[in-house]
């Protein structure tokens, strides 16, 4: 009734929530909702930004772009 009453009288699923992350074949860090799309999508930024970064260290060694 009060405005707090959705924050106290919260139902208390704690070991639901355990049995469900204990079934799950997945890793541990894949193991939330979400938790899968974030980490490819990490790992795949990640990724990209490596390869550019050797192809900027090659450009710089073997000279690509300079004009002689």
């Amino acid at each position: 009734m009060g405005l707090l009453d959705s924050i106290v009288y919260r139902p208390y699923d704690i070991l639901q929530k355990q049995v469900m992350y204990q079934n799950d074949p997945k890793p541990v860090h894949l193991k939330g909702p979400g938790r899968s799309f974030r980490v490819r999508s990490f790992q795949g930024l990640f990724a990209a930004t490596a390869v550019y970064g050797v192809y900027g260290v090659g450009a710089l060694v073997f000279g690509y772009g300079k004009e002689e």
